[in-house]
This record gives structure tokens, sequence and C-alpha cells, in this order.
């Protein structure tokens, strides 16, 4: 009906798609019924298609009238389409509304009796059971055939000789009922013909050898034969991907550009070939699809935003060595992605790039000098990582925390997923402040040749961590650097190291610290951490248990050199101590005995600072002339 006529009809029912009786030389690709409102009558309007090859003239069909409840009213009745000059291929019908002699009728069911042809052959049927054709039947592949080859003639108006070409292909197709040997017709077809332009001959026969999806998809693809004037775009493929739910698809060469959300969507598409000419693919160009595996030619060095995101059933990503940039969410949300291999070329990863993706591990060439904020946000199957730098930016001055890769944004925030559990740092120069922050899930972190410090609380309350190795270049360790490492047993200090801060207590499993003989200010004793005199008792590994006797050049027990050594039992300070830092011996709760070697005297004049002894069941002194009380 006319637009202007759409107020006044209102739909009253929808029948099926695509009726077809096997055998039909035409499809019923659509039949609804309207009621006038101003009159009360109802018309059935129907839309058919040619599917014959040959011109028709006439179509009878036949309508059964049902009620609101679809049951039968009155008998069949007929109407006729006359006087037609309907070609192969074409629709027609759906102008002529036929009006139902029953206003009651809410319903009908349709089928087509009687066909003529222009060339005077007629084909009938008593069978009016005709019923919705399935997608891989053969009247859709027939109808399939049809729409492809009027979209030729669309397509190619102008060049009647490309019109001539592409229907005898189409020809060659609809004949076949074997697919290999459409094709193999197709290319017999092909061979004897006269085309213009050989790039266009190979492309013609690349998409019948490698598009899948069968005879369906050859048909629907060859429109595209008869665009020797245009380029070649993904876009124009990725309609018919979707209509027809194409699985597996090539892209034929020449196209450059996978624009924005081309295949977005398409969750039947699971995979497909891009060609060495793709030198981009758009934003959100495969967001959402089924792709199971996607392979980037090296030709490609852009990849948009979200190009792949949502894609939960990708499992394998090839990225080629075009790419220099892996932009925001690219593969966010691909949580059946457990690798993938980043080339030596990426310079950068941007915001949420593997965002809630089922990595299990990943390694980060050294090429790269920028990570985005929450990168690996959410990767809750990652278990280890390899990294060229800690934080946002290669030597970076803000953002150099562990966490903001994970999408923390401050160093204090826990973003990092409990599964990971081994960090291997390939790069840079610090380990800053809070860098590892209360990381508790990690087991092992291996630190580079390239650091030269490791600030302060760098490591804090990393309690899984049960193996850290310091490398050789490190020459400082800031305050509190591994505060309550927990779980770590043993620490070596390279001869590298110039100054540390009170780096290693409430260790509380730590037993040995060694340090390098070369190492030109400090030394270790028993494990015990002392300056290179042994002068300066420095720090005790809380997970020592007993008793233990300070050597007797020591004249400065530090600042909590012995704090909350929960194991050690008893104590002997030699008469050489002059002086005992704040909490030095603060929650050591199991330590009852406190011996001095020197006299009462001695000890009243040792200097001794802020809660050196808090929280110590021990309530005296025993020196060599008598004991002292707290």
């Amino acid at each position: 009906m006319g637009d202007d006529m759409s107020e006044r009809y209102i739909k009253v029912f929808t029948g099926s798609e695509n009726l077809y009786l096997e055998g039909a030389p035409i499809i019923i690709r659509a039949n609804v019924l309207l009621k006038d409102t101003q009159t009360g009558k109802v018309l059935a309007q129907c839309k058919f298609q040619n599917l014959s090859g040959k011109s028709i003239s006439c179509v009878k069909v036949a309508i059964t009238q049902l009620d609101a409840f679809k049951n039968p009213l009155d008998k069949d009745i007929s109407f006729e389409y006359l006087d037609l000059s309907v070609s192969d291929g074409e629709v027609f019908g759906s102008k002529k509304p036929l009006p139902l002699p029953n206003s009651s009728a809410r319903a009908f069911c349709v089928g087509v009796s009687h066909v003529r042809f222009t060339d005077g052959t007629f084909w009938t049927s008593n069978d009016l059971d005709w019923k919705s054709v399935a997608d891989d039947s053969a009247a859709f592949k027939a109808v399939a055939i049809a729409d492809a080859y009027k979209q030729a003639v669309t397509l190619a108006s102008e060049n009647e000789e490309d019109i001539k070409k592409a229907k005898e292909i189409l020809e060659g197709i609809s004949e076949s009922k074997d697919v290999s040997a459409a094709m193999q017709n197709c290319e017999e077809k092909l061979a004897g013909m006269e085309i213009e332009k050989t790039k266009k001959k190979k492309k013609i026969t690349k998409m019948i050898s490698f598009i899948a999806g069968g005879l369906i998809a050859a048909c629907l693809l060859f429109v595209f034969v008869v665009r020797p004037l245009r380029g070649y775009f993904a876009g124009d493929y990725a309609v018919f991907i979707k209509t027809y739910q194409i699985k597996n698809f090539k892209i034929p060469d020449g196209v450059t550009k996978i624009e924005d959300f081309e295949f977005s969507g398409y969750d039947s598409l699971t995979s497909i070939a891009i060609p060495d000419s793709v030198t981009s693919i758009g934003e959100s160009a495969f967001s959402g699809s089924g792709l199971t595996s996607i392979v980037i030619p090296d030709s490609v060095t852009s990849i948009g935003e979200g190009a792949f995101y949502g894609c939960d059933k990708l499992q394998s990503v090839t990225l080629g060595n075009g790419v220099t940039r892996i932009n925001s969410c690219v593969f966010e949300g691909c949580s059946s992605l457990k690798s993938i291999v980043i080339p030596d070329g990426v310079t950068s990863i941007g915001d949420g790039a593997f965002s809630g993706s089922g990595l299990t591990s990943i390694v980060i060439p050294d090429s790269v000098t920028n990570i985005g904020i929450g990168a690996f946000k959410g990767c809750g199957s990652l278990t280890s990582i390899t990294l060229p730098f800690v934080g946002n930016v290669l030597n970076g001055a803000s953002n150099t925390h562990f966490g903001y890769i994970f999408g923390a944004s401050s160093r204090y925030e826990k973003h990092v997923p409990a599964s990971l559990k081994t960090v291997v740092i390939t790069g840079g120069s610090n380990i800053d402040d809070y860098a590892f922050y209360c990381c508790r899930s990690l087991t092992s972190i291996v630190l580079p040749d390239s650091v030269t410090s490791i600030g302060e609380h760098a490591f804090m309350w990393c309690s899984s961590l049960t193996n850290v190795t310091i490398p050789d270049s490190v020459t400082s360790i800031g305050y509190s650097a591994f505060y309550d490492c927990s779980s770590l047993t043993s620490v070596t200090i390279p001869d590298s190291v110039t100054s540390m801060d009170h780096v290693f207590y409430v260790c509380s499993s730590l037993m040995n610290i060694t340090v390098s003989s070369n190492n030109q200010n400090y030394a270790s004793i028993d494990g015990v951490l002392f300056n290179k005199a042994i002068t300066d008792l420095f720090s005790y590994p809380c997970g020592k248990t007993g008793a233990y006797t300070i050597p007797n050049s020591v004249t400065n027990i530090d600042d909590h050199a012995f704090y909350d050594c929960s194991s050690l039992t008893s104590i002997v300070i030699p008469d050489s101590v002059t002086s005992i830092g704040r909490f030095s011996f603060s929650f050591c709760s199991n330590l009852t005995s406190i011996q001095f070697t020197g006299t009462t005297a001695q000890w009243n004049a040792i200097s001794k600072d802020f809660g050196w002894n808090d929280d110590v069941p021990a309530t005296k002194v025993v020196c060599s002339d008598g004991e002292v009380y707290f």
C-alpha cells in the first residue's frame, strides 16, 4: 500500500516468510493481512519471486481464510495476477492487495496453484501445503541465485556485456546441485570468456576457490564480477555473511581497509582470511563476532580501538610484524584467548587492550615503552607476565606502580589478579616506591640488570613472595622495601648495593641474608646483616629460632633490627654496644632472656631509643654484676 494510505490500513496478521513447494517456479517471500479501518474489510497482500529462469505472464493463487483462532472460514477462494511480465529473479505482487470476502478473517493460508509463462507453457499443482524453507535448502539457494542476479543487474546496469557474463555464470551455478561441479562449471565458463581485465578474472576464481559456505556463498559473491570500475571493499561482503550465516570467509585480494564495525556482531563468522592487501582494520571491526581464530598479516599497520572487543570465542591470534600499537580495548572481553605473541615492533599497548581476556601468560617485548591503564584489568586467569618496565611508561615519573596495568589508578589500590604468581621485568632503571605494594599472590619476581634502585615499600606485603633476585646493578634499596614479605626465606645482597634502610623487617620466614663478599658497605655473619666493619647490626632474620649472641665488635643495634622476631628466645648483647635503636626488640613475643656482658652501669649508660623493648616478655637484663629491671 502507498505511504499516504498507511494510516488507513493496519496489519492484523503476518504469515511465515519464504513459503515454498518443492519444484515450484515461485517462492512466496512474504504475506500479510491488512484491515481497512474505514470500511472494515480485510485484504491479503503477498510478495512473490520468480525462480523459474523464464518470464511469467500469469499466476493463480488459492487462499484459505482463517478466523482469530486459525479455524477455516468458508471455502477456499482463488485470485489471479494477470497481464504480467515478470522476468527471472524479479519480485512482484506486493502492490496488488487481494480483498477477502469474509471481513472477520484474521489470518490466511496461501499457495500458488497455476503459473503461465510468456512462452506459452504452464506449471500447475493441486498441493497447496507450502512450507517455510530453511536457509540451507535448495529453494533458499535458488532465492539467493535470483537475488544475486538482481543485484548484478542493478550494479552493472550501465554495462550490458557484464550483465550477460554474470547471468551466464549464475545460470551455470543454478543448474548444478553439486557445489564442486558448480564451481568447475563456473571456471570453465570463465576460461571461455573474453574478460577485459586479467586481475578481475583472478578475483573471480579466488572467490570461487576460497569462500566457504558452498553454493550459496559463491552465488552471492558473484555479483561483484560486474564491478570492473569500482574498488573492492570488505563491507560489500559483510551483509551477505550476516544474512546467510556464512562461517568461513576470505576477503578478496585488493581490499585495503576493513571499515569500522564492518563485521561487528556477526556471530556466525568463525574464521576470516585477511589478504596482504589490507593495511588497516577499523574500530570495532569484528566486535562481538563468532571468530575463533585470526591471522593478521604483516601488511596491517593499524588496528582500531575495540577491533575484537567481546569476541568471547576467539582462541588464537597471530599479530603481524607491521603492527606498532595495540589500541585501547582491542582484545577486551576475549575470554577464550589464553595466549598471544606480541611482535617486537609494538611500541604501545592501549588502555584496556586485553581487559577481561582469558590470558594465562603474556610476554611484552622490550620494544614497548607505554602500557595504558587497565591493559590487563580483570585477567583472572593470568599466572605469569613478562614486562619491559613497571607502570605506565618506561622510566616514567608517575603511575609507576605495578597495579596500573591492571586498573589501579593509585599505588594503594589492589587490582592485581590473585592468579598471578610470576613476574619477570626485563628493563627500566627503577622499581619505584610501592611498586608492588600488597601484591599478595606473587611468588617470584625477577628483576633486570638495568635496575639501579628499589624504592620505599616496593614489595611491602608481598606475602607469598618466596624468591627475589636483586641484580648486581642495584645500588640502593629503600625503607621497608620488603616489609612483611612473610614467605621470603632467603635473600642475597650483591656487591653493588651501597645503601639500605630497614629493608627486611617483619619477614617472618626469612632465615638468611647473604651479602656478596665484594660488597664494600655491608656484610653478613650467620645470615645476619651488618655494616662492613661489623659495628652496626642492621637486620636479624625473623625466621631464625632460639638464642643469638651478638658479635663483640658491634657498637650499635639499629632501629627495628630484631623487630617482631617472634621465634627469638634469648639474646646476648656484648659490652661493646653503646646504642640500641627504636623498636629494636619490639614484639619479640618469646624473648624471655636478655644478657649483657658488661656491668649494670655500662648497661644504664647505653642510649636506648623509644620503644626498644615494647611487648617483650623479659622483664630484666642480666648484667655481669647484677640485674636491671625494666
